[in-house]
């Protein structure tokens, strides 16, 4: 009866767990913050870099880290002009990493947003990861984008891809 008890516990530990981590609410300085991501990702979907390079400072770093082969990560920088002009690109397909399991964090001038993503090419999964975004806020009071380093995973198999994924603050 003992062990019966102990493991019903630890299901009903388990189900509040994932009921809480579903009810995450987020101040509304962190909703501010996470507005310039989502947006961002918005630019992306339609190819809108003039959106694009609002969110950003004009020295932003871009970094990735990348796992294609067992043993073999690497660390890569890219150029933000040239990331620029890759989502200003005419494509047949769109382009869209929708988020889960986001935090945010804020002290004073500096933000940080930590997310689980998944990338799509209209609506072939290519790879997933985590984006790690780091943000400044300016003198006119407006959050930007200054780093921006992404983790990529290639294959489903590699990733846990939930049911439901974030594309806007109205779905938080």
């Amino acid at each position: 009866m003992n062990r019966f008890l102990a493991i019903a516990a630890i299901i009903v530990c388990a189900a509040s767990s994932v009921t809480a981590q579903k009810k995450t609410k987020f101040s509304a300085d962190q909703k501010e913050v996470l507005s310039v991501v989502f947006n961002m990702f918005e630019g992306m979907r339609k190819a809108d870099t003039t959106g694009y390079h609002k969110m950003f400072t004009p020295n932003a770093q871009l970094h990735t880290v990348m796992d294609r082969e067992a043993g073999k990560e690497s660390l890569r920088s890219d150029d933000m002009t040239k990331f620029f002009e890759a989502m200003a690109k005419p494509r047949e397909v769109m382009y869209d990493e929708p988020l889960w399991d986001i935090r945010v964090e804020i002290d004073g001038r500096l933000a940080q947003v930590w997310t689980k993503y998944a990338f799509f090419a209209g609506d072939k999964f290519s790879h997933c990861g985590v984006d790690a975004f780091l943000l400044f806020k300016d003198k006119d009071g407006n959050w930007k984008i200054f780093e921006l380093v992404d983790t990529r995973h290639f294959g489903e198999e590699n990733c846990n891809l939930p049911k439901k994924f974030l594309r806007a603050l109205s779905d938080l």
